[in-house]
């Protein structure tokens, strides 16, 4: 699977290297201290650069933890101890140093609690993130590397990349009538677009296993964007929120007759990659899902192709095509894939890999909308898969389906 959504966890190693971290601004702020005090000695009198000490504390406060800070605060206050008791003059009985020390402690103390403070802003903001991280992999399950005669790669890049979500949403469902995968994008943003991708996501994963007409599947998947719409309006009080609706694309793989299916709900076009060269494959753009009343009755009829082996289809969101450089100009996709294949492309990983990169390089600032990539290519040799040799997985897809398929695969 292609994930670069999130990291990957935590990796080895990251405690030792906090406390290395730690233990280096520890010693950083004692080594301040130090040069703060040698520099005070050996300047003249009404120069007192020891009056920046207690600065020193709400700096360490930002950047590392309360301990931290607060063993800075106890090195700094006694500086400034070491000050009055070495002030020359009245016994060392010196006031403003007696004042400065009293000051020193004061910040050192307030900063430990803006310190504290901060951590644990942070600490909630992590488990933020990692509930969003969750969801969006419990939304946005891995597709498979390979499986059956195909190789499959996918990428999925939010655009609010501190939130980890989305509204771009896609699938892979092998099914006893074919390998169905589809790609979407929902209109709008926040909380909203992401129900509404999980509700169309819940849809998919039944209707595409179940529905031997892919036109079927696509009127399941219109049924469930509007009722996700009416429930909004009618049950959950948001009468005055806009109806969503979702472009996307489906597709289905049948290897017993080496044909691939396309259905347009008004998204770009997939691009097929055949013998390096690209075209854009010509399925009619039906109406996004959700606004089905607006047009008429009926679903748009499915495009058919060949998906000969070594072909491969690419299909994206408009966080690709709508994706601006610094003079403006969108990203010129069939252009560049058209390069990229020329080039040579191994393996549909490879290809999203690339695609990625002169994206990013096309791209000034951060990306202004999801970006979603999926790249599909059919093989001449079938991969092995641990479900062929699953009892329960050859009824649930059938026997007429599984034997056939699999057979050519031992």
């Amino acid at each position: 699977m292609r994930r670069t959504t999130w990291a990957q966890g935590p990796q080895l190693g990251t405690a030792h290297a906090v406390r290395r971290t730690r233990l280096g601004i520890a010693t950083l702020a004692t080594a301040t201290v130090g040069a703060v005090l040698a520099l005070d000695a050996l300047t003249p009198a009404d120069f007192r650069p020891r009056s920046l000490l207690w600065l020193l504390p709400f700096v360490i406060a930002m950047v590392s933890s309360w301990v931290v800070t607060a063993f800075t605060a106890v090195v700094v206050a006694a500086g400034w101890g070491v000050l009055y008791v070495s002030t020359p003059g009245n016994a060392g009985q010196d006031h403003w140093s007696l004042v400065g020390t009293t000051v020193a402690a004061a910040s050192g103390v307030l900063a430990v609690v803006l310190a504290r403070s901060r951590t644990r802003a942070e600490e909630r903001l992590a488990d933020v993130d990692a509930v969003a991280e969750a969801s969006q992999r419990a939304l946005m399950r891995p597709m498979p590397d390979r499986f059956l005669g195909l190789r499959l790669a996918d990428a999925y890049l939010p655009a609010a990349r501190a939130a980890r979500v989305g509204g771009d949403w896609y699938d892979f469902q092998p099914s006893p009538h074919g390998t169905r995968i589809v790609l979407g994008d929902v209109s709008g943003k926040g909380l909203a677009a992401v129900s509404a991708s999980a509700a169309l996501l819940s849809a998919f994963r039944e209707a595409a296993f179940h529905e031997p007409d892919l036109a079927t599947v696509a009127d399941r998947l219109e049924t469930r964007m509007r009722r996700r719409n009416l429930w909004d309006r009618h049950v959950a009080g948001e009468e005055d929120g806009e109806d969503l609706f979702s472009t996307g694309l489906l597709l289905n793989v049948d290897e017993r007759d080496g044909v691939l299916d396309v259905l347009s709900f008004g998204h770009e076009p997939p691009l097929l990659i055949r013998d390096g060269r690209v075209t854009r494959v010509p399925a009619e753009p039906g109406l996004p899902l959700g606004m089905a009343p607006l047009g008429t009755p009926g679903t748009a009829e499915p495009y058919r192709l060949r998906f000969r082996p070594g072909d491969l289809v690419l299909m994206t969101t408009d966080g690709v095509t709508e994706c601006r450089d610094a003079d403006g100009a969108f990203y010129p996709l069939e252009e560049r894939v058209a390069a990229l294949a020329a080039e040579g492309v191994g393996s549909p990983g490879e290809l999203v890999d690339r695609l990625l990169t002169d994206l990013a390089a096309h791209r000034t600032g951060a990306p202004e909308d999801d970006t979603a990539v999926i790249a599909v290519q059919r093989t001449a040799v079938r991969a092995e898969s641990p479900l062929t040799d699953d009892p329960e997985f050859v009824r649930l897809y059938t026997n007429t389906y599984t034997n056939k398929v699999f057979a050519s695969s031992r």
